[in-house]
C-alpha cells in the first residue's frame, strides 16, 4: 500500500503526482486506486471513491522525465 496527496481540480477529477499511480522504479502500475477527500489520519468525511481511469504523462512512464512526475485521476 502506498500513500499520496492530490487536489480536486474538478467535480471528477483529482491532480496528483505521476509516482503515485506508476512506478518507473518497478516499472508497475498501481494495482487499484482509492481517493478519500479531506482525509484526516484516518478519518475519511466523505467515504472512500475508487479511480475509472489514470492519465500521466509517457515521458514519465517511459523515461522517469521528473518534470512530467503527474497524473489526472478520473474517479468512478
Amino acid at each position: 500500500q502506498y500513500g499520496g496527496s492530490g487536489v480536486l481540480v474538478g467535480p471528477h477529477h483529482i491532480l496528483t503526482a505521476g509516482h503515485n499511480v506508476y512506478s518507473v522504479y518497478n516499472r508497475r502500475w498501481a494495482d487499484a486506486i482509492s481517493v478519500r477527500l479531506g482525509l484526516n489520519k484516518r478519518a475519511a468525511p466523505f467515504g472512500e471513491i475508487k479511480a475509472a481511469k489514470v492519465y500521466t504523462f509517457s515521458s514519465w512512464v517511459n523515461e522517469g522525465n521528473p518534470n512530467c512526475d503527474m497524473a489526472l485521476i478520473v474517479l468512478d
